[in-house]
């Protein structure tokens, strides 16, 4: 028997948009409600005139308990060294946030401030790291949840926003210890063989690492959209990735054109408007135009996992063959 004519229509009408068409329609969007790009400029702001919150301090004590090793050379000591000068631990707010400022770096940037926060102490360090980790993971999901309000074509209020951004955020933890666990378990017995092995007078070092390289890659590609299950199906953090593993093994060519798409985007960005931050003035356009762009890319990514995951609920119809055949 042969379909109906109706049907046929309906199956073609059920075609989901390919990756440009997606991000055309990404950023049709954003133009509808360009107040969303406020997140992650406020952020570049902060990270470009406020002050640093130095590691120094932290990796001075890393320094001090190496120096006396003799298998730790003077390469990794000048490293600790300019970590500790260079990194702002300040940037932890924005691990999740798309910010200019963290690609490229606040000394590049004219007009930037110099005053740094070196007080502490090392311990003190790491529990304020610890907790900016927290804190950035927290902007990033609120900033995401924002999105999905986008994507959804809801009205942001206050109630509904906050609830779903707690909601989100929580489940964003337990994400992510459920992703340490994972990583856990796999490196811990990799070590004890690398152990074993040298034991013996074999290393397996390198290619160890190229193992954990290459599934540290893929792992990537798998949980591309774990974050926006999350956001629009409301997914704990097995479910997320269960979803996110879905969508790309059923769509894995588009899949990898959006990714690649991403991250030409995420890289290409920042060095193509470096120029503009010579001057003061030119710093906040640069923040803005980077904002715009990346933000498309993360609601992009949100269009692309709804369209495709309503397939993964949608019942499976039977083909049937052509009676002329």
């Amino acid at each position: 028997m042969a379909w109906p004519r109706s049907g046929r229509d309906d199956v073609a009408v059920e075609q989901s948009p390919g990756v440009i068409e997606t991000v055309g329609n990404a950023f049709v969007l954003l133009n509808k409600r360009p107040y969303l790009l406020i997140p992650p400029v406020l952020l570049d702001i902060f990270l470009w005139l406020g002050a640093r919150l130095s590691l120094k301090p932290l990796t001075d004590t890393l320094v001090g308990w190496v120096q006396g090793s003799s298998s730790v050379d003077s390469t990794t000591i000048d490293q600790l060294h300019s970590i500790g000068k260079s990194f702002n631990l300040f940037e932890l707010l924005a691990v999740t946030t798309p910010t200019f400022v963290t690609q490229i770096g606040a000394d590049a940037l004219a007009g930037a401030s110099h005053q740094t926060i070196e007080g502490l102490q090392w311990w003190l360090l790491l529990l304020a790291g610890f907790g900016l980790l927290l804190a950035g993971l927290a902007i990033g999901m609120a900033y995401l949840t924002l999105l999905g309000f986008l994507v959804r074509g809801e009205g942001i209020t206050i109630a509904p926003y906050s609830s779903a951004t707690l909601k989100n955020v929580a489940r964003t933890y337990a994400y992510y210890l459920l992703l340490l666990g994972l990583m856990l378990l796999i490196l811990f017995p990799l070590v004890l063989l690398s152990g074993a092995m040298l034991i013996f007078g074999i290393s397996i070092v390198p290619i160890v690492t190229l193992l954990v390289a290459l599934a540290a890659m893929w792992a990537y590609v798998l949980l591309f959209f774990a974050q926006d299950a999350i956001v629009m199906s409301q997914a704990g953090p097995a479910r997320a990735i269960y979803l996110s593993y879905n969508v790309v093994r059923s769509n894995f060519w588009p899949c990898i054109g959006l990714i690649v798409v991403s991250l030409v985007l995420q890289i290409g960005t920042p060095l193509a408007l470096v120029a503009l931050t010579r001057a003061p003035l030119g710093v906040p356009l640069a923040f803005i135009l980077h904002a715009y762009i990346l933000t498309g890319v993360a609601v992009a990514a949100l269009l692309f996992y709804r369209d495709r995951a309503k397939k993964l609920r949608a019942p499976r119809l039977p083909v049937a063959s052509d009676p002329a055949s």
